[in-house]
Formats: C-alpha cells, sequence, structure tokens
C-alpha cells in the first residue's frame, strides 16, 4: 500500500540549486523528466514523469539548504516543529503561511535537511 501527502509521509521532494536550467537538463536526461514552470514564483518549476508532479526544482533561498530536500505532510507545522526542536531538531526557516500549506525547514540533529507542511485550511 502506498501511502502519500497524509500526516507522517511523503509529500513533495525539493531540488534548491546554484543553476535551475542545468539541474532541470540533467535531471530531464536521466528521468525523462517533464518540468512546468510556476507562475510568480521566481524560475521555480514542478517536474513529472507523467501525471501529477513529484517535486520541484528552484534557485536556493535564504533558510533553505542546498540540494534535495524531502517534506512530510503533518498535521500541525507549528507541533512538529516544536516536536522537532524537542528532540534536537534545529530550525533553518520558521513556520510560513503559503498558499500550499503553512511549511517550515529543519536539519536533524545530524545535519539532513527536511521540511513539514500542514495542508491550508479548506
Amino acid at each position: 500500500m502506498t501511502i502519500h501527502n497524509e500526516p507522517g509521509a511523503l509529500a513533495w521532494n525539493d531540488a534548491a540549486v546554484d543553476d535551475p536550467d542545468a539541474a532541470q537538463a540533467f535531471y530531464s536526461a536521466v528521468f525523462d523528466y517533464r518540468f512546468d514552470p510556476m507562475e510568480g514564483m521566481d524560475g521555480y518549476a514542478t517536474f513529472a514523469t507523467g501525471g501529477s508532479p513529484l517535486g520541484g526544482i528552484g534557485s536556493l533561498q535564504p533558510g533553505t539548504p542546498k540540494g534535495w530536500t524531502t517534506c512530510f505532510s503533518v498535521a500541525s507545522t507549528d507541533s512538529a516543529v516544536a516536536a522537532a526542536q524537542k528532540a534536537g531538531a534545529t530550525i533553518t526557516m520558521a513556520p510560513l503561511d503559503t498558499e500550499f500549506g503553512r511549511f517550515a525547514v529543519l536539519e536533524d540533529p545530524w545535519g539532513a535537511a527536511f521540511s513539514v507542511m500542514q495542508d491550508p485550511p479548506a
């Protein structure tokens, strides 16, 4: 059984890179990804191999780690951030509301980056 976009499960994968065009060319060649630019998102594009997007690639932004980051779905971003901090995580981008949901970026105690996102209110 596949679980996706439910609290505790994978929600999205992002790559923050110095050269989004080169990254898109690379991943298109390796995985045959199709890229669709997102309007108003400063060079950010989603990628897919067929149907629904699997993630996105864009330029480095303040507070985001370079490279790939996995985003996990959570019931409450604020609660997940508090629990992660209590367990030794560091907040690299404090929770903020986006059109896609409430989002935060953290690093685990060993330095691995990850993000959490709560669905936007209905």
